[in-house]
């Protein structure tokens, strides 16, 4: 007898979703019930029902799942819509909304017309009426957004008194204070809180805010920094004393005008560029540090003469960068000889002539007479076999390369590694981004990714154990991936013939694995998915750990039967 209600017991369990079974009484009154595939509304295949009042008043819904006390109380012709909680997607006798997803207590409870919503958290996106395509995540996220549409919002109390559209918002408290604003990205514990009808604004870090609630198109970035005015750009707070740009190779900034202290700067960047001739450095800026007045003009009055023996120098008298001698009737005149030319006598010690005549012109010995009309640029010098200086053909770079040998060349080439032997390798192997091991044309060799992922296109043995690093301390925002039998369900174990080796193998789809799990599938350079086999482990442990509360309640509940017969 226990056996046979156990067998009818299960066999109800895992045909839930082909026929309407339920379990429990349903009254006018309230009663505790246990419904699948509706309890008091019309019914349809593929519906899930589960709670007390779990869509009591809804007047029909196509493939929907409803859990906990009163989730979908009250709605009609939704289709493919989720709600998980105490009054989840409670929604109006209005409500029409197709596949929005309600996780948590009153979670989209004032649904009426909104579709493709997506909520998770308790009161998270509590009044949302006729909003769309919205997504909340944390308790409290988007609490007053009515039609707001396209916003993605994340964080307890983000987005809280929001009803714009095309906001998102990360953080505590993100944009909590938003109104009608619409546009708007503010990431960080309370950013963005002031704007209030305000858009276009970017708000990035710990409450960094806009100046105004109805500010427009200002960048606030890092902790604390508040917004100047629209149209703007603001880095860091009041205790930033300092602003680096590509401080290791420098970067150019752009601007119509220039602010310094409040003032404005009249003189243009070509104006500001004679102080260096090209550019002017910080030191060099500084060297108008005092002046009351037009430096062109104060130059103009200083003097315009070189007096003395020298005759009157003016501006049309000198050719650029000349040497200033003195001719024959004692007076100044510009030579020939630049200044670039003249620095060049700089450590001279005695007559230039009397030094050049006492370098040597040939090189003695064996060697022939060598002039620069016999050499070839970089080339290494030889003696030739009648013992005379010639230039050979190999160039002074390649001579270089001989630096640190001690042994024959030759003999040290043939000691190497052919290519038919082992590699021994004492240190490490570094292979660079986007490498392989194996020819290019090879399909079985270990290929390396640029972002460091190693990919082997066949099997691989392992004789020890493998590990992976599972530390909690490694991880952050850790959350139990909760119920995971019903999307396991829909992967199918299956056996296949691999391609290209004929091998016959047993294992799962990518594509299925990736329609229920797609964090578990990645796409390699080819567009060919894999599966990451470890990831699945967790998910068959709640499986496992949901089946085996599923059996234990059935088991309760035989043992109730049992009892009573």
């Amino acid at each position: 007898m226990k056996n046979n209600i156990l067998l009818i017991l299960l066999s109800l369990c895992f045909t839930f979703s082909y026929s309407q079974v339920r379990i429990g009484t349903m009254t006018s009154s309230g009663g505790e019930y246990w419904a699948v595939d509706g309890a008091t509304g019309p019914a349809t295949s593929g519906s899930t029902s589960v709670g007390q009042y779990s869509t009591y008043s809804n007047s029909g819904f196509t493939g929907g799942t409803y859990i906990g006390y009163g989730a979908g109380y009250d709605g009609s012709s939704t289709t493919y819509s989720t709600a998980v909680g105490y009054y989840a997607m409670y929604g109006s006798s209005s409500t029409s909304g197709d596949e929005n997803v309600a996780v948590g207590a009153s979670a989209l409870r004032s649904l009426t017309s909104g579709s493709y919503n997506t909520t998770v958290g308790n009161f998270s996106g509590r009044y949302n009426s006729s909003g769309n395509y919205n997504a909340y995540l944390g308790a409290y996220a988007g609490y007053y957004n009515y039609t707001g549409v396209y916003n993605t919002i994340a964080g307890y109390g983000a987005g809280y008194n929001s009803t714009g559209s095309y906001n998102t918002a990360m953080g505590t408290q993100a944009l909590g204070n938003q109104g009608s604003a619409g546009n708007n990205t503010a990431i960080g514990y309370r950013a963005g809180y002031d704007v209030t009808s305000g858009t276009h604004n970017t708000l990035i870090g710990d409450t960094a805010d806009v100046s105004t609630g109805t500010a427009s198109n200002q960048i606030a970035i890092g902790y604390g920094a508040d917004a100047q005015a629209n149209n703007s750009v603001t880095l860091g707070n009041s205790d930033v004393t300092a602003v680096y740009m590509a401080e290791d190779s420098g970067a150019t900034v752009y601007a119509a005008g220039l602010n310094l202290g409040g003032t404005a700067l009249t003189s243009t960047g070509a104006e500001l560029n004679i102080l260096d001739g090209v550019t002017a450095t910080a030191t060099e800026l500084n060297y108008v540090d005092g002046v009351t007045s037009n430096v062109q003009t104060q130059l103009d009055s200083k003097q315009a003469t070189i007096t003395g023996a020298a005759t009157t120098i003016t501006s049309s008298n000198l050719t650029s960068s000349r040497a200033l001698t003195s001719n024959g009737s004692g007076k100044v005149a510009v030579s020939a000889v630049t200044s670039t030319e003249l620095g060049y006598l700089d450590g001279v010690t005695s007559a230039v002539q009397t030094q050049l005549d006492s370098k040597q012109a040939t090189i003695t010995g064996a060697a022939t007479t060598i002039d620069d009309t016999d050499l070839t640029a970089s080339r290494a010098l030889t003696s030739n076999g009648s013992g005379k200086v010639e230039v050979s053909a190999v160039t002074s770079t390649e001579l270089g390369y001989l630096d640190g040998v001690t042994s024959a060349v030759q003999t040290q080439l043939d000691s190497k590694l052919s290519s038919s032997g082992n590699i021994t390798v004492g240190g490490n192997v570094i292979i660079p981004d986007a490498g392989y091991i194996g020819s290019t044309s090879d399909t079985d060799a270990m290929t390396i990714a640029a972002n460091g992922n190693t990919t082997f296109s066949q099997d691989i043995t392992v004789s020890g154990d493998v590990t992976i690093s599972s530390d909690a301390r490694l991880k952050s925002n850790i959350v139990s991936l909760g119920s995971t039998l019903s999307k396991l369900l829909l992967i199918d174990g299956k056996s296949y013939i691999m391609n290209k080796s004929g091998e016959e193998k047993i294992g799962i789809l990518a594509q299925e694995v990736q329609e229920v799990f797609p964090e578990l599938v990645s796409k390699d350079a080819n567009e060919m998915l894999s599966v990451n086999y470890q990831g699945l482990v967790p998910v068959l442990i709640n499986a496992i750990k949901e089946q085996e509360d599923k059996i234990s309640r059935l088991e309760k509940l035989v043992e109730q039967l049992i009892s009573k017969n």
